[in-house]
């Protein structure tokens, strides 16, 4: 990790974005299509491992690739935040809980369980507790979903109004 913060200190902001373009790098191992429990982000790629070395420093270089039309590339993103458990990678966790591929939100479920010891973490479970609320069915569904994955048992209160709600699809969700 030394060594990798020592390099890109002398290469200069080049080498983290020749970094970046090369994203997330030649794999070892594809995660994007297996089952947990998943390798270590940084044992995936070259890439993954010096960005994972660098830390959450290297989070504003990253923040395009959550944006990336590629859902592999955002999977990737997100799964290398496993590595940057710091308050300032929670954010893009987040986001990546709302993605509309479903391995990128699987994958950020796992990423978001590394948190919990954050104080941070708390206030992620109460923005997906308030998006049970959204009249958006398919947020309120993804809500649902991160919230049972990630074990929060104070959410069955406000699953109660969800389980005589009209509309099949989110009764059966909850």
């Amino acid at each position: 990790a030394t060594r990798a913060k020592e390099e890109l200190d002398r290469r200069g902001r080049g080498a983290l974005n020749e970094l970046i373009a090369l994203f997330p790098g030649r794999l070892h191992v594809d995660v994007f299509t297996m089952a947990p429990p998943l390798p270590d982000a940084r044992n995936c790629s070259p890439v993954l491992r010096a960005l994972a070395a660098l830390g959450s420093s290297c989070l504003p270089a990253l923040a395009p690739l959550f944006q990336h039309p590629g859902a592999e590339i955002r999977f990737y993103a997100t799964y290398l935040l496993s590595e940057m458990v710091d308050a300032s990678a929670l954010p893009y966790v987040a986001k990546a809980l709302h993605d509309v591929e479903a391995a990128v939100r699987r994958v950020a479920v796992l990423v978001a369980g590394r948190f919990r010891e954050l104080s941070e973490f708390a206030e992620l479970i109460e923005e997906l507790r308030e998006e049970l609320r959204s009249p958006d069915v398919n947020r309120c569904k993804v809500a649902m979903n991160a919230l049972a994955a990630l074990g929060d048992r104070e959410t069955l209160p406000f699953l109660a109004p969800l389980l005589e709600n009209r509309r099949g699809d989110l009764s059966e969700a909850a």
